[in-house]
């Protein structure tokens, strides 16, 4: 399902031909179904001729608004969920099935989570212990938590062992990283952080006041390096880089001697993911030559 915003300021056709290499990249032929939201406020122009000339395994097109899904959106909703279901039928199912125990520990985490953000390794284990569910064997808590990571039930970040506490309300970590992205800073400290996730009200979908304590916003910084968005500054481990948002234009005093080199180009003539350029800066950001980067390309080192 490729969901496009009515009131977004970039062209809808470009924008669903962007999704649609994702489709054909990782999902190959999948049935897509391309549905408009908040067309209560705006309408989406899409070429459907085009657009289906070159991607026939697009299904249908859709307008709908969520927040009128109930009222004066109600029949084109219930269309879109009809054809949703029947696609999901000839899709087929593969099906995971939780033992008891398991389900028991899933129901106990859903209401454990209505009033708390964050759960912590001691509690998980102990929640575990009481309905059953061993440490031992293939079907063990590491397994259980895995899934429930795969859920967004729990979420859990193996690559920081030292982090020992998993987020059961994924609202609160994907509104605390979107804040600070949002707020176009390139360069970021730890109390920069905590400034800007205490001086908003975050409210998430639901209404619900989402609470940033002091101790919790570097957890969110954390989470930031393993989504690659952003890098600690080399010397400064307070200082964080978002490659995203630096400026576009190349420092005018790159010190890289082109003659003599030995040049790759690489000509991307297919689809070619908008964030591949940041995480890759992520991912070598060690290497970096004295601070030489910007939002487009960096000068890296062998060290």
């Amino acid at each position: 399902i490729v969901v496009l915003d009515g009131l977004s300021t970039i062209n809808s056709t470009e924008e669903a031909e962007y999704w649609l290499e994702h489709v054909k990249a990782f999902g190959k032929k999948s049935p897509v179904m391309l549905v408009g939201n908040k067309t209560d406020k705006a309408t989406i122009n899409l070429d459907m001729s085009y657009l289906k000339a070159k991607y026939p395994n697009i299904v249908n097109d859709y307008s709908i608004s969520c927040t009128q899904a109930k009222t004066s959106y109600k029949a084109k909703f219930n269309s879109f969920k009809q054809d949703f279901c029947q696609q999901l039928q000839q899709a087929g199912t593969v099906q995971m099935l939780f033992t008891q125990e398991q389900f028991k520990v899933l129901e106990e985490l859903r209401l454990y989570s209505s009033k708390n953000a964050f759960l912590s390794h001691n509690k998980f284990e102990s929640i575990c212990i009481k309905h059953g569910v061993s440490n031992e064997g293939e079907l063990n808590r590491e397994w259980l938590l895995n899934i429930l990571d795969k859920l967004g039930v729990v979420i859990h970040f193996p690559q920081l062992p030292f982090l020992e506490e998993y987020v059961l309300n994924p609202r609160w970590l994907t509104h605390g990283v979107y804040t600070l992205m949002y707020q176009q800073q390139a360069q970021l400290t730890e109390r920069d952080a905590v400034a800007i996730l205490h001086d908003k009200k975050i409210i998430d979908e639901d209404g619900n006041v989402l609470d940033y304590p002091k101790a919790k916003c570097g957890f969110i910084l954390k989470a930031m390096q393993v989504f690659k968005l952003s890098y600690p500054l080399t010397g400064q481990e307070n200082t964080f880089i978002i490659p995203e948002l630096l400026p576009s234009d190349r420092p005018e005093d790159l010190s890289f001697e082109k003659q003599g080199t030995l040049a790759y180009e690489c000509n991307f003539t297919g689809f070619l993911p908008r964030n591949i350029m940041p995480q890759l800066i992520v991912s070598r950001h060690q290497e970096i030559v004295n601070q030489m980067v910007w939002k487009n390309g960096v000068l890296l080192q062998h060290q």
